[in-house]
């Protein structure tokens, strides 16, 4: 799994979020909340649990990454309600899904680091 792609595919969840609410897109909330059908959810889930699941960064990964797919569910939500207005302050700064969305990547980095310290 390349973390990398991992940071960059939940960072473009704001996008297509947005993308949704210019399109009036209505989106299968109980998709996006699954941790566990992304490629990254389905490696945490999977193999990295295996390599990884003994390190507190491990598991901060998989708390992190629940609580994103979670909050851009409630988005997802307030989208198909129709409250566009709504749905952009709940992508905008501060917000809870941008709250999650930087743990995410915190989390992810963090993991990066141990497993690159791991193999030096």
């Amino acid at each position: 799994m390349n973390l990398n792609d991992a940071i960059n595919s939940h960072t473009d969840w704001k996008i297509r979020l947005r993308h949704a609410i210019s399109e009036r897109e209505v989106l299968d909330v109980q998709a996006v909340a699954r941790d566990d059908a992304c490629e990254y959810g389905q490696w945490l889930h999977g193999p990295a649990r295996e390599w990884f699941g003994a390190l507190p960064a491990y598991a901060d990964c998989v708390q992190a990454h629940a609580v994103f797919h979670a909050r851009a569910a409630d988005v997802a939500g307030v989208i198909n309600a129709g409250d566009y207005a709504r749905a952009e302050r709940l992508l905008g700064p501060g917000s809870a899904y941008a709250l999650a969305s930087r743990a995410t990547v915190l989390a992810i980095e963090v993991l990066k680091r141990h497993i690159a310290g791991s193999a030096a």
